[in-house]
């Protein structure tokens, strides 16, 4: 029989077993890469990424033990949307952590720890992509380019990042207080809504 949908929650605490139904994964996550615990979502640090360059869809059914990424999202359901995550997280060599605005595959905005010139930083980064024609067709050949939009030094293992989208108004906040945040930036929405996507 069929049965209405529960109502999305305005705060996600993670206090269930499982992850809500409005939160998806990228991809299949490896073991292991996704727990709740302790009303905490974690995730496991692994080499994909997700602005990795686009490659051609390969149909021989090869499967890849290093290709997971660590990600979960939460659909924007409206046009003005605030949204924060609490993390502890170090940056060690070429890892990084954080939060993503994400249109399609290489368009979006990497809010993100991690180290730059052995420098602990904070950064927003703008991901796009060119490409000509679609992964499943032959010949397929892509272009990611990553632009680094605004940078911080930050040394402390746990930040709070926030995101408020107003319509195409983005501003980006970080602190360890949810009340009171430094403004990273604030840019605009449609640097990721290219034509390609």
């Amino acid at each position: 029989p069929w049965e209405p949908a529960k109502p999305v929650n305005d705060r996600e605490d993670f206090d269930g077993e499982r992850l809500p139904v409005w939160m998806t994964l990228w991809g299949t996550p490896a073991p292991g890469t996704v727990k709740l615990e302790n009303s905490c979502l974690r995730l496991r640090c692994v080499r994909q990424a997700p602005d990795d360059e686009l490659v051609p869809m390969d149909l021989r059914s090869r499967t890849y033990d290093d290709r997971f990424a660590a990600f979960a999202a939460r659909r924007q359901c409206a046009l003005h949307v605030k949204a924060a995550a609490k993390m502890q997280f170090c940056p060690h060599g070429a890892e990084r952590a954080g939060m993503a605005i994400t249109q399609a595959m290489n368009h979006q905005f990497l809010i993100e720890r991690t180290l730059e010139n052995e420098r602990h930083v904070l950064r927003l980064v703008l991901i796009t992509a060119d490409y000509d024609g679609y992964p499943f067709f032959p010949g397929f050949t892509a272009h990611t380019s990553r632009n680094v939009l605004a940078t911080v030094p930050w040394e402390a293992e746990e930040i709070i990042i926030s995101l408020e989208l107003n319509r195409q108004v983005y501003t980006v906040r970080y602190g360890t207080d949810e009340g009171k945040q430094n403004e990273l930036i604030v840019t605009d929405g449609r640097l990721i809504n290219s034509e390609k996507v």
